[in-house]
């Protein structure tokens, strides 16, 4: 009888060990996945502020990229949404897109 309850306290404690570990990772995956997002977010408040800054002078993805350090496809998906939002205007110039500020549209971040 001893070694069926000495068996089952360690089933119980096994069983209390993994469950920590899982909730464990899925906590620290919740954090990297929040922390993810927020970035995100910084990443498009830079290019709406960097937008901001020059007002009404049109900027190309590559005076962004190379003023804030982001990548090619990062600032197409943030110019994207923020010209849904209607944040920006676009204008094209051939094979040129030119990116300013909306000051008819939603300015609010």
């Amino acid at each position: 009888m001893y070694e069926i309850v000495v068996i089952v306290v360690i089933i119980i404690v096994v069983v209390v060990i993994v469950t920590i570990i899982k909730t464990e990772r899925f906590i620290n995956m919740f954090i990297l996945i929040y922390s993810m997002v927020r970035d995100e977010k910084r990443v498009k408040d830079k290019i709406y502020n960097f937008l901001l800054e020059r007002e009404e002078v049109p900027t190309t993805t590559k005076q962004i990229m190379a003023s804030l350090n982001i990548t090619y496809p990062t600032i197409l998906k943030w110019l994207a949404v923020l010209e849904a939002e209607g944040k920006i205007k676009v204008s094209d110039y051939g094979n040129i897109k030119f990116y300013y500020i909306n000051k008819n549209g939603n300015s609010t971040n």
